[in-house]
């Protein structure tokens, strides 16, 4: 797996930064051509406590770190590697209300030291119609 991408930063005084990108990817499209969220630049944006980067941290961040301790590594790297892998390639998409969509795929966690994959998780993101990352998080199940 490649080294995961810099995210930039956000600072604490978040009133006026809402809107400030911090990791951009290129996905999509979702879903059949009938109901579609088209292809286009995906981002993450500093955001608020509900919705992005911020809220990602405080709402999810512990979940993210749990599983960043089997590899020895941050939250945003193992956020940021199922962000990838569900924005560019994942293995199940719906519609949402109010216009979402859920891309959802699986990881794979390897043992740093003996390079075996100990766990496997399902992780979900959520999506506006504007592409921008609301939320994502490990899960259980996908997009339902």
């Amino acid at each position: 797996m490649p080294d995961p991408a810099v995210w930039g930063a956000c600072p604490q005084d978040g009133a006026k930064d809402i809107g400030k990108v911090i990791r951009t990817w290129h996905g999509g499209p979702y879903g059949p051509p009938e109901n579609q969220l088209g292809a286009g630049d995906i981002t993450l944006k500093c955001g608020t406590e509900n919705v992005g980067f911020r809220h990602i941290v405080n709402r999810h961040g512990p979940q993210w770190q749990t599983l960043a301790d089997i590899e020895g590594r941050d939250w945003r790297d193992i956020a940021d590697m199922a962000l990838t892998k569900n924005i560019t390639n994942p293995d199940q998409t719906a519609p949402q209300d109010g216009g979402k969509w859920c891309v959802s795929s699986e990881i794979y966690l390897v043992n740093k030291d003996s390079g075996e994959v100990v766990k496997t998780k399902r992780t979900r993101t959520i999506l506006t119609d504007k592409h921008e990352v609301l939320t994502t998080f490990p899960t259980d199940d996908g997009c339902n």
